[in-house]
C-alpha cells in the first residue's frame, strides 16, 4: 500500500514513494524533504578556489584533479583498487559555482543536479522505515549525499536523539565542531538502515562550496545492486558498543536483524559462520548479484528496444538504429555516453603521454618490445615478409591517439598492395597469363566464384572458363583496392586537416565505401588462390597466402566486430582519463594487433623459409654446389631436369658431341617415354 505518492514533494528527478506492506499505519514522519544542507546558524566561510580549466580538466593542469585522492571514472567512484577508505580519501569535485572554467560540465563531477536513483522508502517488520532500489544501480554509483541541518556542537544537547538520527549525527570534521542534524530537515539518507554486509559507502567530498570545514558526505554503491535489494550502511562498531550498553542498563534485548551469516550482534538462536567460511559466502553472494545484475541489465536493453512495439514505425526505427550500429560500429556510445567531456576532438601524443594510464604503460612498453622483435625479423627476410609495416603503423597509432585513423589506413593500404603482389606472384610462378590459362584448360579446370567467406553458399552463381581476359578481370577485382584506399587516404588527410573534430560524419563514409572496396578485393584474390592453389604446392604458396589473408582479417575486422560490437556495446571496454571509449578500444585493438603480426612474424619465418620451398632457387643452386668437391672459382655446373616428351621410336642417349654410345646398345621398344638429362658447363 503506497502510504504517499512522492517523499520528496518533486524535488528529486523521479518520485520517491513511501509503501507499507506491514501493518496499515500511516507515514508519520515529521521532516521537511531538503536537497541539501540547511544553515540556521552562522558559520565563518573560509571558501577555496575551484579549477581555472577552459576546456578540458586533465590530471596535471585541474586543481580538482590533482587534490583528489580518490578517481572518478564515467562519473562513478573508481573501484579498481578497492573500496577507499573513508578517513584517508577525499574528492574534489568540479562545481559550477566554484569553477569558473569548466563550470561543472567536465568528466570530474560525480553528484547529479537533482536525484536522480528510482527508490522507494518501505516499511519493515523489525527496524522501522528503510529504503531499497527499483532500479540496476552499478558498482561506485552515488546514491546521495547526507544532508540535513548543520549545527554547532553546542547546539547538540538541546536537540532530541534517538535510533533514527544516532548514525545521522556523525562528526563529518572534528577539528570544526560541525554537525549534521536530519531529524528536521534531510532526504532517503536518514532511512537508511545498518546491514553486516552493507552495500553503501561513505565517502568525504567538496562540491557546491570550499569551505574546508564545510566537507560533504555521500553515499556510494561499494557492489552491484539488483531491484528489490535494500540500501544498507554499517553503522560501525562503535554505534553498537554504545547501544548494546544502554540496551543493558534498561534490562532489553538488543540485536542486528541483517540476514548475514556473520553478523556483529545476531539475534539469539541465529547460526553464525567463521571468518573464512563468511569470506566465502561473501564472494558467492557477490558473484551471484553480479550474474543478476548482468542478466537483468541485457533483458532491459531488449526490453527497451521493443517497450514502443505497439508503435510500429518506433520499434522499426529502433530496429534500424540498431543494425546501423552493427554497420558502423564508431556511432556506438560505449560506457561514457552521459560524460560531459568533449571527446570529439582526439588529443594529441603529448598530452596523451602525460596522462596515461597503467594499462596503456603496459601495452606501450610490450608493444615497443614487440616492434623492435618485429624489425629484427625483417632484417633477416626483408622483401618476404609484409607484417612489420602495418605494425609500426598500429604503434603509431598507440602512441599518438590522433593520428591513428591515419596510419590504420596506410597500414590497411599496405595491405591492399600485398595482396596485389600475391596475385601478381600467382601469375609469375605459374609462368604468366597465358601458361596459367593453357594449364587450367587442359587439367578442365573452371572458376568457380563461390569464394569464402561470403560467396560460398551462394550456389547459383555461374562458373567460367579460365581464359586470358578471365584472369585479368579477378587481377583487376583485386588491383581496384588499393587504387580505391588510395583516393580515401588523401580524402581522410583533407578532411581531418579541415574539418577536425567535425569531420567524423566524413570519415564515417570513408570507411563505408572502403569495406565495399575491400569485400571485392577478398572475393577475388580468394577465388584465384582457389584456382591455383594445386598448380603452386610446390612453392609453399598456400601457407604465404593464409599468412596474408589471416593478418588481413585481423587488421581489419577485428575492431568492428570483437572490440567495438561486443566489448564496446557491452561496456567491456570504457573511457579513459583523456580517451574516448572509440579511442580506448582503437587503442588496444593496436596492441592486439602488434601481438597477432609478431606471431605471423615468426610464423613466416619458419614457413617460407628457403629449405621448405622453391621459391629460392638460387639458394638450393648455392647449396648443391657447395657440397660437391670438384667446384670450380670461374665455372659452375648447372642440371637442367626436362620434362617427359613421347617418343614414337626407340631414342639414343646422347652427349654433348653428338656421337652414339654404342650401335648395339638400345633401350627396349617398350618404352614409349623417356628422361634425358644434358649436363651443360657454364664458362665464366
Amino acid at each position: 500500500m503506497i502510504v504517499k505518492e512522492d517523499l520528496s514533494n518533486g524535488s528529486a528527478s523521479c518520485k520517491i514513494p513511501v509503501v507499507n506492506v506491514v501493518d496499515n499505519s500511516n507515514f508519520k514522519e515529521r521532516f521537511l524533504y531538503v536537497a541539501e544542507n540547511v544553515e540556521r546558524e552562522d558559520f565563518e566561510q573560509k571558501n577555496l578556489n575551484g579549477c581555472d580549466c577552459i576546456d578540458v580538466c586533465l590530471p596535471g593542469r585541474c586543481a580538482c584533479i590533482d587534490n583528489s585522492t580518490t578517481r572518478i571514472y564515467d562519473h562513478k567512484i573508481d573501484l579498481t583498487n578497492g573500496v577507499p577508505n573513508f578517513y584517508e580519501n577525499i574528492i574534489y569535485e568540479c562545481d559550477k559555482n566554484t569553477c569558473l572554467g569548466c563550470k561543472g560540465k567536465c568528466h570530474w563531477r560525480l553528484t547529479p543536479e537533482k536525484f536522480n536513483l528510482e527508490v522507494e522508502v518501505f516499511k519493515t517488520p523489525l527496524a522501522g522505515w528503510a529504503v531499497r532500489s527499483r532500479q540496476l544501480i552499478e558498482a561506485g554509483t552515488f546514491i546521495a549525499e547526507f544532508v540535513g541541518e548543520i549545527v554547532h556542537h553546542n547546539s547538540m544537547a538541546h536537540r532530541p536523539i534517538d535510533y533514527a538520527y544516532d548514525l545521522p549525527l556523525l562528526d563529518i570534521n572534528k577539528s570544526a565542531n560541525i554537525y549534521v542534524d536530519p531529524h528536521v530537515y534531510g532526504n532517503i539518507t536518514r532511512f537508511l538502515n545498518h546491514s553486516c554486509f552493507e552495500n553503501l559507502h561513505p565517502f568525504r567530498y567538496y562540491s557546491h562550496h570550499r569551505d574546508k570545514s564545510r566537507i560533504s558526505l555521500g553515499f556510494f554503491a561499494s557492489r552491484d545492486i539488483i531491484p528489490g535489494d535494500e540500501l544498507t550502511i554499517d553503522y560501525g562498531p562503535e554505534w553498537w558498543r554504545g547501544k548494546i550498553e544502554e540496551s543493558r542498563k534498561q534490562n532489553q534485548v538488543f540485536f542486528c536483524c541483517c540476514d548475514w551469516v556473520s553478523c556483529i550482534n545476531p539475534a539469539p538462536g541465529k547460526p553464525q559462520m567463521n571468518e573464512k567460511d563468511a569470506i566465502k559466502e561473501m564472494k558467492s553472494r557477490i558473484e551471484r548479484n553480479h550474474a543478476i545484475f548482468m542478466k537483468t541489465a541485457t533483458e532491459n536493453l531488449f526490453s527497451k528496444m521493443t517497450s514502443d512495439s505497439s508503435n510500429f514505425w518506433t520499434f522499426i526505427a529502433h530496429a534500424f538504429n540498431w543494425i546501423v550500429t552493427l554497420i558502423l560500429p564508431q556511432k556506438i556510445d560505449g560506457s561514457c555516453k552521459n560524460h560531459s567531456i568533449n571527446f570529439n576532438d582526439t588529443p594529441s601524443a603529448g598530452e596523451f603521454i602525460s596522462n596515461l594510464e597503467g594499462f596503456q604503460i603496459v601495452f606501450l612498453s610490450v608493444g615497443s618490445g614487440l616492434i623492435f622483435a618485429i624489425l629484427l625479423l625483417a632484417s633477416i627476410h626483408w622483401w618476404y615478409i609484409f607484417n612489420y609495416v602495418c605494425s609500426c603503423c598500429c604503434m603509431v597509432g598507440m602512441f599518438c591517439p590522433r593520428t591513428a585513423l591515419l596510419v590504420s589506413s596506410f597500414g590497411l593500404l599496405y595491405f591492399l598492395l600485398c595482396l596485389f603482389v600475391l596475385v601478381s606472384l600467382m601469375r609469375h610462378l605459374a609462368g604468366g597469363r597465358a601458361a596459367l590459362s593453357n594449364s587450367l584448360t587442359e587439367k578442365g579446370k573452371v572458376i568457380d566464384f563461390r569464394s569464402p567467406p561470403f560467396c560460398c553458399f551462394l550456389w547459383c552463381l555461374p562458373k567460367a572458363r579460365p581464359s586470358i581476359v578471365n584472369l585479368t578481370k579477378l587481377e583487376w577485382i583485386v588491383l581496384q583496392a588499393p587504387i580505391v584506399r588510395v583516393f580515401i587516404v588523401f580524402g581522410q588527410v583533407v578532411v581531418v586537416a579541415e574539418a577536425r573534430e567535425n569531420a567524423y560524419n566524413w570519415l564515417q563514409f570513408f570507411d563505408l565505401a572502403t569495406f565495399a572496396s575491400l569485400l571485392l578485393a577478398i572475393f577475388g584474390v580468394h577465388t584465384l588462390a582457389r584456382l591455383t592453389s594445386e598448380e603452386l604446392s610446390c612453392y609453399g604458396f598456400g601457407g604465404i597466402f593464409r599468412v596474408v589473408d589471416l593478418g588481413l582479417f585481423l587488421f581489419t575486422a577485428q575492431q568492428p566486430f570483437i572490440f567495438q560490437n561486443i566489448l564496446l556495446r557491452f561496456g567491456v571496454i570504457r573511457c579513459g582519463v583523456v580517451l574516448s571509449p572509440q579511442e580506448n578500444a582503437r587503442f588496444i585493438c593496436n596492441f592486439a594487433i602488434i601481438c597477432e603480426l609478431f606471431l605471423l612474424s615468426l610464423f613466416s619465418t619458419f614457413w617460407v623459409s628457403p629449405h621448405r620451398n622453391n621459391l629460392f632457387d638460387q639458394y638450393i643452386r648455392r647449396r648443391t654446389n657447395s657440397t660437391s668437391p670438384h667446384r670450380s672459382r670461374t665455372s659452375s655446373l648447372r642440371s637442367v631436369k626436362e620434362s617427359r616428351i613421347d617418343e614414337a621410336e626407340t631414342p639414343t642417349t646422347t652427349i654433348n658431341n653428338g656421337r652414339s654410345l654404342n650401335g648395339n646398345t638400345q633401350i627396349s621398344g617398350a618404352a614409349t617415354t623417356t628422361t634425358q638429362t644434358t649436363v651443360l658447363l657454364d664458362l665464366d
